[in-house]
């Protein structure tokens, strides 16, 4: 079995979404009521579901096995590696209890536990390459591959940077006595997540163009997972624009709404529920209003793991 080395960080690296109802949507611009007090609700929050998959990896048992991701070029979220993001540590978490398929459904619905986490390490690579002695836990080295033997539990290697919360990818290693494969090789489609995001038929808010108008988030007591909002962690709003997209073009790239964003205004929102427009533009007005696209305010987490923003509305021309 796995070592009894435990876990001991204050919370796991990982959070990938779950599913949730889609809105219902609403006609047409025109024929929405302005507000100049904009209440956000559940309703007006968006809601994704995710679907997260990894290559298991059959390699030696109780060898000190390398893990290279040399031919890895594109992330999960199709970022392009050395442009968008590059490597900077590799995690290693072991799960004496868990089947891969079920360490991935309890990822994507963000329900793994401390718990049920037996061994976790981390390692700082060289090479685009970690062996399993180069990784450690809280800095202190030992000898990983004596416990990495045939049926000593799911062992799974994320590949992380400071650039984006979560994993750029991932790969499970299954140690087998038969297979004398030494290196696990990680590359573009060795993992992959699919999201299930409804904006297009998200129920719209249309904010008067004004200073004053003011936007309001107090009452979403869920985030985009579904699961209860903790408040106290969202630190960041943006205000967006996305000429020449379409709010179902959105859909897919969740992930990127500050990347493909034209315009984008950002505002620390930390210990707030609101926001006035005069805020986000000194001139007064709607920023972007005359501008084509759908455009949208989001709310996040900067400290949090899932890179998801917690809070989504669509916004209305006024």
């Amino acid at each position: 079995m796995i070592s009894d080395l435990r876990f001991k960080s204050g919370m796991l690296v990982l959070a990938l979404g779950c599913g949730g109802p889609k809105g219902e949507g609403v006609a047409d611009d025109t024929a929405l009521p302005t507000c100049t007090q904009c209440n956000i609700t559940n309703d007006e929050s968006y809601t994704y579901g995710a679907a997260l998959f990894a290559d298991v990896l059959p390699v030696a048992a109780a060898t000190d096995v390398r893990v290279s991701w040399a031919g890895l070029q594109q992330d999960i979220h199709g970022h392009v590696r050395g442009t968008d993001f590059d490597i900077e540590d590799a995690l290693l978490i072991a799960f004496r209890d868990l089947s891969p398929t079920e360490v991935l459904d309890l990822l994507a619905t963000d329900r793994l536990t401390q718990a049920q986490v037996a061994l976790y390490a981390t390692c700082t690579p060289t090479d685009d390459a970690c062996n399993l002695s180069d990784f450690n836990v809280f800095g202190r080295t030992f000898e990983l591959e004596t416990y990495f033997t045939e049926g000593s539990g799911t062992w799974l290697i994320v590949m992380q940077s400071s650039t984006e919360a979560g994993g750029h990818a991932f790969v499970f290693l299954d140690p087998q006595n038969q297979s004398s494969a030494a290196q696990a090789d990680v590359v573009d489609e060795t993992s992959r997540i699919e999201v299930d995001v409804d904006l297009a038929g998200l129920p719209r808010l249309r904010p008067v163009a004004d200073p004053s108008t003011t936007i309001s988030w107090e009452a979403v007591s869920r985030d985009g997972l579904g699961i209860p909002l903790a408040t106290h962690q969202l630190d960041r709003l943006i205000l967006a624009r996305y000429p020449g997209l379409s709010a179902s073009d959105l859909e897919d790239r969740v992930f990127d709404l500050e990347r493909i964003a034209d315009p984008l205004w950002v505002a620390d929102v930390a210990g707030r529920s609101s926001i006035t427009l005069g805020e986000l533009d000194p001139e007064g007005a709607w920023p972007g209003a005359d501008a084509e696209g759908p455009s949208l305010l989001g709310v996040y987490c900067s400290l949090c793991l899932n890179p998801a923003p917690k809070i989504v509305a669509m916004l209305a021309s006024p």
